[in-house]
């Protein structure tokens, strides 16, 4: 077909053979059965060209064919096992299982995935991310004073208890009061935010209960933990997403 673009007509003593290596074989027309022939660098040039051309497309329908194939795993993912198989399955994705947390993470990110639905789909500055899961904790929030039961009577733990929670309503600050009676070595006492699942059942119980600003008395006897407490924030329902995260360009 090259050779006929190339002008010349077909005989029989015109050959045109392409071996498997590649190698284009060239047998020379019978001159009289011939017309006016394009010269054989240009003919060369052009197989050479639509080799190039035929290459491109291929590797341009293998990307587009290999997208398609990710897109429908990624529909398919349903759950974290899913998404934790997906990832081992595909080791030249940049692909990973991230946790958003609703109670502290404020970047724009968070922000789009605080506001979409499970199973959504986000595009944002190429990477996907798919919310494979989602579940609601309530967290509480609470500051302590340590009283080591192994070290003071119950009347002792009492009589301070008294001390500390009269100075706290007359304006002591409750930091100051936890490193001045506090018994753990944590100077800060402040527990941060926490789900009821991660303290002791008689801790949380308690916190849970009681209102924004209130102080008061913990005991956890079987132990011999004994607390004054104050909580300083109402409790909160948290929501916690679970987010396959992967790359989709350079």
């Amino acid at each position: 077909r090259v050779l006929r673009q190339a002008g010349c007509v077909e005989t029989w003593s015109f050959l045109l053979l392409m071996n498997f290596g590649n190698k284009l074989i060239l047998y020379a027309p019978n001159p009289a059965r011939t017309q006016s022939p394009k010269p054989l660098g240009a003919t060369l040039l052009t197989t050479i060209n639509m080799k190039f051309l035929l290459s491109t497309a291929f590797i341009v329908f293998y990307v587009v064919a290999f997208g398609q194939d990710i897109d429908k795993e990624i529909k398919r993912i349903k759950t974290v096992d899913q998404a934790n198989t997906f990832i081992d399955e595909n080791p030249t994705l940049i692909a990973e299982l991230l946790e958003f947390n609703s109670n502290s993470d404020s970047s724009e990110i968070a922000k789009n995935i605080f506001g979409s639905k499970l199973q959504s789909v986000i595009e944002i500055d190429g990477y996907i991310y798919k919310i494979i899961e989602t579940k609601s904790f309530l967290f509480l929030r609470a500051s302590y004073i340590y009283l080591n039961g192994d070290k003071l009577s119950i009347q002792q733990i009492d009589s301070l208890r008294k001390v500390i929670i009269d100075k706290y309503n007359y304006g002591v600050p409750f930091s100051d009061l936890a490193k001045e009676y506090n018994m753990d070595g944590n100077p800060n006492c402040d527990l941060g935010w926490f789900s009821e699942e991660m303290m002791d059942k008689e801790f949380s119980t308690a916190v849970k209960k009681h209102r924004k600003g209130d102080i008061f008395t913990i005991d956890v006897p079987d132990k011999k933990w004994y607390y004054v407490t104050l909580k300083p924030f109402d409790n909160r329902q948290v929501k916690i997403y679970k987010v396959l995260k992967i790359k989709i360009s350079t």
